[in-house]
């Protein structure tokens, strides 16, 4: 995500639900696995899903505040606070999860390398990748910028209702896109921050993770398995395309 001053992740997580089926998506990935990593577990949501799969759970989030709820709501689970694209952990996983956009999180393609590297580095023999993101229309028409917030969803904090409006830039030449949040109290005090991203596509996914040392096994639209693109999301399982020296 990058630093960030104002961002509150009470509310990131408030308002940042995940996606229909996600959990039990990510829940069927992991079973059998005794090891699992979520790279940029944010408050815990996914981590607490797979405590019942039975494994040994880590978490990695760069946020500290994230990582503290991260903690407190998945308390069996080792929450490290590490940057996805240099991480090191001295120790393999049977299963890595990016769930909910965080392969999205950081600046460029060469970074998405980075942190498949990473994540290269860190699969056990036999193990595997999962992660998801959302699609984007490339039709110029649906890229625009908006002129103006626009209300998003109301929050409910400390007893007290909180108006959400979002408002997008994008830059579809780099796939790069920005939704700046404004959380609005009874009282008009406001709190702000920015979220960017840079997105994926399918036909450019199988070259970044050669490039990394991965190759793709299933490309699925949604979470119940239909084809791409049916759905509108980009549901992404790889696995190691060749052994390390070490292996």
């Amino acid at each position: 995500m990058g630093p960030m001053e104002a961002f509150d992740p009470r509310l990131y997580a408030l308002l940042h639900t995940g996606t229909l089926g996600d959990l039990a998506f990510y829940r069927r990935q992991c079973a059998g696995a005794g090891s699992i990593l979520e790279l940029g577990c944010g408050s815990g949501r996914v981590l607490a899903a797979l405590q019942r799969t039975g494994a040994h759970l880590t978490g990695l989030d760069l946020h500290p505040g994230m990582c503290a709820l991260a903690r407190a709501r998945v308390p069996q689970a080792h929450v490290i606070e590490a940057d996805m694209r240099t991480f090191d952990l001295e120790r393999p996983f049977d299963r890595i999860v990016m769930a909910y956009n965080s392969l999205y999180c950081v600046a460029d393609d060469d970074e998405v390398v980075q942190v498949l590297e990473r994540v290269r580095a860190h699969l056990a023999p036999g193990g595997r990748l999962a992660f998801d993101g959302y699609l984007v229309d490339m039709e110029p028409a649906d890229l625009t910028d908006d002129s103006s917030p626009s209300w998003l969803a109301d929050l409910h904090l400390d007893g007290q209702r909180i108006e959400v409006f979002e408002q997008d830039q994008h830059w579809p030449a780099r796939r790069d896109c920005a939704v700046t949040y404004t959380h609005r109290w009874p009282d008009h005090t406001t709190h702000q921050y920015t979220l960017r991203h840079h997105y994926l596509t399918a036909e450019g996914l199988p070259d970044l993770l050669r490039r990394a040392g991965l190759r793709l096994v299933h490309l699925f639209g949604d979470f119940g398995g239909r084809a791409y693109p049916a759905g509108g999301r980009l549901v992404a399982v790889a696995e190691a395309s060749e052994p390390l020296p070490n292996e």
